[in-house]
């Protein structure tokens, strides 16, 4: 027996049509934000509280003058505790390098809110830890630019090191304007920014034997080096050696002790995560050699210094690297 439908009632049908409209709003009103779709003020976060560096200061972004350029909003700042609320996903590689502050701000051309750039102003609290965050974080591609400083651009990015300050701007796209506007801001900034009186001693970078050394990929890993959660503060440098491929690796450590203790710790891990210690002839003094994964690793150490050669792509090259290294150490012997 057909079942009879229950006859539409005028209220039902008003509110029908109501919802009808509600739905057609929404969608005209997503249209039209996606017309006039504003990425500068899309979850543009609110400064947060702390004070800026000193009047001047490297990190005084607020007083920082740049003619052409126009502020777009206020400076941010932010601590060890909120450095995670700006750059989340990347804040622990700052903190291992001794991060004490960030200073931040944007700018955009005159008469273009669309073409901007933002500027980053770690301060790293020392040299070595600036030294470590820029060499971790700028490009290989690129090029070096003259500007009084170390600075690096690559595609929309510019990367500068000063004394215990890492800098990175980037910018909104790749006009040239933009790039000029960039290094214009560069070099008001560095004008504030004194370079630091060198540094007693010698460097670490400039034990790595020059020949084959790929001098641009010189980098300071401040933790978890090569995936052992015991090394730190590591120098590493890329070489290419007759065609074959190796990483050279120095840190110098407070003392003897510790850096016989660090090069066990560290043959520990690779026996552990699977190597194989083989035997070598000509093994720098106190050196272990290990085959894993297809590739070869050297450590020893030698006074204060651990040191040795990462992923080298044969044997040969594994000794080869690692005894240049040690002659190279203070009281290595040829």
């Amino acid at each position: 027996m057909p079942t009879t439908q229950a006859p539409i009632s005028r209220a039902q049908t008003l509110s029908g049509a109501a919802i009808l409209l509600v739905l057609v709003a929404v969608a005209l009103g997503i249209l039209y934000k996606q017309a006039h779709y504003d990425p500068l003020s899309w979850g543009r976060p609110t400064p947060p509280p702390g004070a800026a560096g000193p009047a001047g200061g490297p990190l005084d972004l607020a007083g920082l003058q740049v003619p052409g350029l126009t502020p777009l909003g206020p400076p941010e700042n932010f601590n060890a505790q909120t450095l995670s609320d700006k750059i989340n996903g990347k804040a622990e590689l700052y903190l291992s390098a001794g991060f004490k502050a960030l200073a931040t701000r944007r700018y955009h051309l005159p008469g273009d809110p669309q073409a901007w750039f933002e500027a980053f102003v770690f301060d790293q609290g020392q040299d070595q830890g600036a030294f470590s965050a820029f060499s971790t974080q700028r490009r290989n591609q690129g090029r070096a630019l003259d500007l009084g400083a170390v600075a690096h651009l690559s595609g929309t990015s510019l990367f500068i090191l000063r004394g215990p300050y890492y800098v990175e701007v980037i910018d909104s796209g790749d006009a040239p304007a933009l790039t000029e506007a960039m290094q214009a801001w560069a070099k008001a900034w560095l004008a504030l920014t004194p370079a630091s009186a060198p540094q007693a001693g010698q460097s670490e970078l400039d034990l790595f034997p020059p020949e084959g050394l790929e001098r641009a990929s010189l980098s300071l890993l401040a933790a978890n080096v090569f995936g052992c959660d015991k090394l730190d503060q590591v120098y590493a440098g890329s070489y290419q050696l007759n065609g074959q491929e190796a990483t050279g690796f120095i840190s110098r450590r407070a003392d003897a002790a510790q850096a016989q203790a660090l090069a066990s710790a560290y043959a520990e891990f690779l026996l552990g995560a699977g190597g194989r210690e083989e035997p070598g002839q000509d093994l720098p003094q106190g050196g272990r050699l290990f085959g894993i994964m297809g590739t070869y690793e050297l450590v020893f150490s030698q006074g204060t210094y651990l040191a040795g050669v990462h992923g080298a792509e044969d044997r040969q090259t594994a000794l080869d690297l690692g005894q240049r290294i040690f002659e190279r150490l203070p009281g290595g012997q040829p």
